[in-house]
């Protein structure tokens, strides 16, 4: 059990936050590294070295990191067969990212029926747990590439049953770890693990419409404060994202966690709560020439832990958001 001791309150909860930040951290790696990630194959030219039993065939990876051990199906869906090995030239290798050329034995297909050259591009199989665990905790840890082979993925397997593999929270009223004792730490925690694992973060998004000089504040949860986990200060998400569909939305400064400490752009991402020393700009404004403070600050990237986000339309869809707003509205005023 770790131990946290300090003369000064906020030195202890910063303290705290720090190990709690570097705890996650490598809980989420030592996750990533047992799933199965996203790629996307093509059979190369030239480079059947067997046909069947197992097929050895030269393959390039289009998007994604390649694993061995894994299912491929075609486009359609279908499992094909199973990679058994891989190689680099000579030598054995467990994965193969984007770009990469190696050789792999697949059990299962013959070439020339269930698989050929200059045909279609494989996907690998992803089980639908691990779907949910990727689209729902780890977007920050797939590179563009495998973000990009997902969705393809996903696509394919939504034609038949349209919500696989998306994340649902829990039945209302059942709680993954009940409390025992209630306290600050233990609550933090319990508040954490819901939003990580059952993406049940809750964020109130405060939207300033530039047009018509108007902000409106929207209550974002379940899936619409999923879609904002992982993005940061300055990025520009699709409106349809928050039920506005056909907009561009700017996410801007004034973001805050839940203790009021403000994210900064200029932090690297995924930067967790530090105290830095600051001179200017958000979370310190100076009141004399160079004067410095140390202050609480955090990185611009939104996690669960987050309470406020602040945005703005950059492009307008067809529908106004008066209109989007004006039925909720009717209602209050009844």
């Amino acid at each position: 059990m770790r131990l946290f001791e300090s003369d000064v309150i906020y030195h202890l909860i910063d303290d705290y936050m720090d190990w709690e930040d570097e705890t996650r951290r490598l809980m989420h790696k030592e996750s990533f590294e047992k799933l199965i990630l996203p790629a996307k194959i093509t059979l190369l030219p030239d480079c059947v070295f067997r046909q069947s039993n197992p097929a050895v065939v030269g393959v390039r990876v289009l998007a994604g990191k390649l694993q061995a051990g894994v299912n491929l199906v075609l486009p359609s869906g279908k499992r094909i067969g199973r990679i058994k090995q891989m190689k680099i030239g000579q030598e054995n290798t467990s994965e193969a990212n984007q770009g990469a050329e190696v050789a792999i034995s697949i059990e299962g297909p013959t070439v020339g029926r269930q698989i050929n050259v200059g045909g279609d591009d494989l996907y690998v199989e992803i089980p639908e747990h691990h779907v949910k665990v990727l689209e729902g905790e780890m977007t920050t840890h797939l590179t563009g590439g495998m973000i990009d082979v997902l969705e393809e993925y996903t696509r394919i397997k939504r034609k038949e049953r349209p919500f696989w593999g998306q994340v649902t929270p829990p039945r209302s009223g059942i709680h993954p770890n009940p409390p025992t004792i209630f306290n600050s730490i233990q609550t933090n925690i319990i508040d954490t693990f819901k939003k990580e694992h059952y993406n049940m973060a809750d964020f109130k998004v405060v939207l300033s419409d530039p047009q018509e000089g108007i902000s409106y504040k929207i209550e974002a949860t379940g899936g619409m404060a999923g879609s904002l986990i992982g993005k940061s200060v300055g990025d520009i998400i699709a409106g349809d994202a928050l039920g506005f569909a056909g907009y561009q939305i700017a996410i801007t400064g004034g973001a805050t966690d839940k203790t009021g400490i403000p994210a900064r752009r200029d932090l690297p991402p995924g930067l967790s709560r530090r105290r830095l020393l600051l001179a200017n700009g958000v979370g310190f404004r100076p009141t004399y020439n160079g004067q410095r403070r140390r202050m609480s600050i955090r990185g611009a990237e939104i996690n669960g832990d987050f309470v406020q986000i602040n945005a703005k339309v950059v492009e307008y869809g067809e529908k106004s958001l008066k209109d989007y707003f004006a039925p909720a509205e009717e209602a209050a005023a009844e």
